[in-house]
């Protein structure tokens, strides 16, 4: 088993590259089948979902905008509690169907936060794209994953975007920590 080393943590191959691709082109057709007539607002979350939004794109073929914004919650292997605004929405999104896409979901903090504000703004509808969903880690009642493409155990995760303290996040397949 292929096996990294990031900063001091040894982490082996979890979700292959070609896993992820077919994964994630199969969750592409269902967004489509379901929103090519709607010209979606797609929102990016910083750093750790822009694999997956790239790769995610590639298969959406209708027409769509796509902004970035980027909250911050982690520190190290664990979540600090708080949710730090870095970049924020500079989208109008009222009357319009936004989807979310983000890199993993574990306690659902930053989407919480996230959903309250694209609701206060009148957001049409939003769904949300996630590449990695921890669901026993979730203590939000009111977060539903639209768009899954894996759902995992608690695992601690680098690769494809995702980052432990700001590094790894190059790496096309997903590793979890040994």
């Amino acid at each position: 088993m292929k096996t990294i080393q990031v900063l001091d943590r040894t982490f082996v191959e979890y979700i292959s590259y070609s896993d992820i691709c077919a994964k994630v082109k199969d969750v592409a057709a269902k967004m489509e089948a379901e929103l090519s007539n709607t010209n979606p607002l797609f929102i990016v979350m910083l750093n750790g979902a822009f694999m997956f939004a790239a790769e995610l794109m590639k298969n959406f073929n209708s027409p769509a905008e796509i902004s970035f914004i980027k909250y911050t919650s982690y520190n190290g292997t664990s979540s600090t509690g708080e949710v730090k605004q870095l970049v924020g929405l500079a989208n109008d999104v009222e009357g319009r169907d936004v989807v979310i896409i983000e890199d993993i979901v574990e306690s659902g903090l930053t989407m919480h936060s996230l959903l309250e504000l694209l609701h206060e703004r009148n957001a049409k509808s939003v769904r949300l794209a996630v590449l990695l969903f921890k669901p026993n880690c979730l203590k939000y009642d009111d977060i539903h994953i639209d768009y899954p493409v894996f759902t995992i155990s608690d695992e601690f995760i680098v690769g494809f975007g995702l980052d432990y303290n700001g590094y790894g996040r190059n790496y096309k397949e997903i590793y979890k920590i040994k």
